[in-house]
């Protein structure tokens, strides 16, 4: 799904920003093809288009899966203090010219800590819902000065338990469930192809006023949605159509 619809974006590119493919050298093509353009390309000048930069991190952090979950099976405690340690150390490094957040050792830790809440179902836990919101309203309604990294992932996991609380609300209700689950089998062609629409609105209008705003929001999301539907439609019919179907049969046999 992601050459796909990169190579249909990067299509759309040449017809209507060809500014893209100045000074572009054909050799950082290999970032793109594994999947790591966008979390390089803050230190090289990569042919990014579609996903995010943490869609580089998800294939480092799946390549260390097998021994992280190896680790949280045997050496739960020591892994823990390991990969803490290796977070504090190394709070504040710009990996490949990035912000610190996205350095190796600050996502490991990350994926340890959706490892954790998982593996102890730490989202059941009503106190943690409590606490989340009130570090939620503490931190929106003060101005308290940390450093960036631990304020992303203090942020990060008190929205998760506190957004994870409302969404079991949520989804008790048929159709708002309905409406969730039907954009939710779009959500990685959305996660794909997002920003492209957002900066291709916001270059085309950016108004001032928030009537106007909150109407280019709307227009904004529904574009995305549209989109990656759009993405997804055209995917499923080139894989039933070409020689990739008989492989995907295989597998459900």
């Amino acid at each position: 799904m992601f050459y796909f619809t990169y190579v249909a974006i990067f299509v759309g590119c040449f017809f209507v920003r060809r500014s893209f493919f100045e000074d572009k050298q054909w050799p950082l093509l290999i970032f793109t093809l594994l999947g790591m353009d966008g979390y390089a390309g803050a230190q090289f000048d990569t042919w990014y288009l579609i996903g995010e930069w943490f869609l580089g991190a998800i294939i480092l952090l799946y390549i260390l899966y097998p021994l992280l979950s190896f680790l949280a099976k045997k050496y739960e405690k020591c892994t823990s203090v390991l990969l803490a340690l290796l977070f504090l150390l190394f709070l504040n490094w710009r990996m490949l010219s990035q912000n610190e957040f996205r350095n190796l050792f600050s996502c490991m830790f990350s994926f340890w800590l959706g490892i954790m809440i998982e593996k102890h179902k730490l989202y059941e836990r009503r106190s943690l819902w409590i606490g989340s919101a009130i570090v939620s309203v503490v931190l929106c309604l003060f101005p308290i000065t940390i450093n960036f990294n631990l304020q992303c992932h203090l942020v990060g996991t008190a929205w998760f338990f506190l957004l994870f609380a409302i969404g079991q609300r949520v989804m008790k209700n048929g159709r708002c469930a309905t409406v969730f689950n039907r954009v939710g089998r779009a959500s990685y062609e959305i996660f794909l192809v997002h920003h492209v629409i957002i900066y291709f609105i916001l270059g085309k209008c950016n108004p001032q006023n928030t009537v106007l705003s909150c109407a280019e929001m709307l227009a904004v999301a529904l574009s995305i949605y549209a989109m990656a539907e759009l993405m997804l439609k055209c995917y499923q019919i080139f894989v039933k159509r070409t020689v990739f179907d008989k492989f995907r049969r295989k597998d459900t046999v």
